[in-house]
């Protein structure tokens, strides 16, 4: 079990972030980690329906952080469970996969077009 000195913490994390809207006394909380897609891969898993990277309100006026550990579906708690499904490139986006499925599937086809129609 870890210590509760080395636990990770919201409050000291850099990607922590709290918007106040205007006229409003509460702040909102949320993670704005680069890795969002774990943390969407991992609310989708769980069947969670609340706002992936969503850490709660502070109290009024308050500019504290509400929770006192970082959550379950944190990136930087993550470690070496990463999934092979994961662990792609932070870069490859869904335009990258239909790129590459464009390539797998229609370049063969376009090509077996060209063949034939040569005989």
């Amino acid at each position: 079990m870890k210590d509760k000195k080395d636990a990770t913490r919201c409050s000291d994390c850099q990607h922590c972030s709290g918007l106040r809207r205007s006229g409003n006394t509460s702040t909102s909380f949320t993670c704005s980690h680069p890795d969002q897609g774990y943390i969407q891969d991992y609310f989708r898993e769980k069947r969670m329906n609340k706002m992936p990277g969503f850490l709660g309100y502070g109290a009024r006026y308050s500019e504290a952080v509400p929770i006192k550990t970082a959550p379950a579906w944190c990136p930087e708690k993550k470690g070496g469970k990463t999934k092979t499904k994961r662990a792609m490139t932070a870069l490859e986006t869904t335009g990258e996969r239909q790129f590459m499925l464009f390539l797998l599937f229609f370049i063969p086809l376009y090509l077996h077009k060209k063949l034939t129609s040569r005989i």
